[in-house]
């Protein structure tokens, strides 16, 4: 199994069709056995991310309320969710200059 540290941003192209969207569902798809990591801000930013594209005229509310219906889903099913620390961001930002991100990533992982 191999694990994905998504952003905001990246995350919300599996539920809004814009360019790398087709990369995104691979990654995330169930099939995949992916772990699917997400900061725990990205519930807002996601919602936030759904109301921007609406008012931009790109989803319609329909599409907006049902993307925001699936992403609470997968938030809360199928996605492993991090709680940024302070202590957590303390030790990323020691670890920054010198380490490889998967590194980082695998250190994160214990921590949890």
């Amino acid at each position: 199994m191999d694990a994905y540290f998504f952003d905001s941003s990246a995350i919300v192209k599996r539920y809004v069709n814009e360019i790398g969207s087709i990369f995104v569902e691979n990654l995330t798809n169930l099939k995949s056995g992916n772990l699917i990591l997400l900061a725990r801000i990205a519930q807002v930013e996601v919602a936030s991310a759904f109301a921007r594209i609406l008012k931009g005229g790109s989803l319609s509310q329909t599409d907006a309320d049902d993307a925001l219906k699936l992403f609470q889903h997968d938030l809360t099913n199928n996605y492993f969710v991090i709680e940024i620390t302070k202590d957590l961001l303390d030790e990323a930002m020691l670890l920054a200059p010198t380490t490889p991100c998967e590194v980082m990533m695998q250190f994160s992982l214990r921590r949890l």
